[in-house]
């Protein structure tokens, strides 16, 4: 609100601080988000986000002719739901028996940002809008244990240009899975990947490939990373997903169930608004609908139909 009260004179300052170079990240204000697990969110000013948002308008076609068709996260058209259904599809066909699912560690705080830097210029000629990147990546550093030799590392959770610089790294896992392994299967949403074939031998030698990748650029793959069998459903973005149908992950329901509760305990006290509390629980719903869960949304909704029934 107080920038837009301010509008044109604020976006004109801003405007002559990019075209003469003095722009500067400011200084960014912490928040903490304790579900689905707890997180550091890291918020820019507004008049820098206003910028990042200027930056990735103007740089993103560049990077996305590059990325492959089955990358979903952060982009147009795309998103957790085109994933799943997705997998869906690859399980359905013949010989997708085993699931390698990786997973990169700590994905955000262990970005060296000479990988970045390298992506970057690799399809940016324009050397001041390398330089305003720059000043985007010094002004956030993580104490991440990773491989050494990779110097600063990290990019903050909040902000637009680090889903981005996420996605521009991850592109090289894309590339050389798709390219050099010449995987037909996978699918990746940010940090999280999954590789399909039909031998478990094939998908251990491409794990050992992909390690050997990630030493590379200075990436650490999760101890979570395993090779499951596509018969026991295969754990993706919330859903454990087979061929035929799918649930939602029983910690997911567990966690929704509670905060359900929790708000509809603060409507009858009066203590929230019931009709924030509906637009919660709608959110929610439209997420497992993606799933087979009417008898479960039907056991949930009946909880808290007396409480919450006068705000739909």
């Amino acid at each position: 609100m107080e920038f837009s009260a301010h509008l044109g004179e604020n976006l004109l300052e801003l405007q002559a601080e990019l075209k003469e170079k003095t722009w500067r990240p400011g200084e960014y204000r912490q928040r903490i988000v304790e579900r689905p697990k707890r997180r550091i969110i890291n918020v820019a000013p507004f008049r820098d986000r206003v910028a990042h948002q200027a930056l990735c308008a103007v740089v993103t076609p560049l990077f996305e002719e590059t990325f492959i068709h089955d990358s979903y996260a952060c982009r147009t058209d795309k998103g957790s739901h085109a994933a799943v259904d997705r997998l869906t599809t690859f399980l359905r066909r013949e010989g997708s028996t085993y699931v390698l699912k990786g997973d990169l560690s700590k994905y955000f705080d262990s970005i060296p940002h000479g990988l970045i830097m390298r992506e970057l210029e690799w399809r940016i000629a324009d050397g001041a809008v390398l330089e305003l990147f720059k000043r985007i990546l010094v002004g956030y550093e993580t104490d991440f244990p990773g491989p050494p030799g990779f110097g600063p590392r990290g990019v903050p959770i909040g902000n637009l240009t680090s889903q981005w610089f996420a996605n521009i790294v991850g592109n090289c896992l894309d590339q050389h899975v798709k390219h050099t392994l010449k995987c037909r299967r996978y699918i990746r949403y940010m940090d999280d990947f999954l590789l399909i074939s039909n031998s478990k031998a094939e998908l251990n030698e491409w794990l050992s490939e992909i390690c050997k990748l990630l030493d590379g650029v200075g990436l650490v793959l999760n101890p979570k990373t395993r090779i499951v069998t596509a018969k026991a459903g295969v754990p993706f973005l919330g859903y454990r997903v087979w061929a035929d149908h799918r649930r939602g992950l029983r910690p997911n329901v567990v966690a929704g169930r509670r905060k359900m509760r929790v708000h509809a305990r603060m409507v009858g006290r009066g203590r929230m608004n019931g009709y924030r509390a509906v637009e919660s629980l709608r959110s929610w719903f439209a997420h497992l609908a993606h799933a087979d869960t009417y008898g479960l949304r039907k056991s949930l909704w009946r909880e808290v139909k007396i409480t919450l029934g006068d705000y739909v």
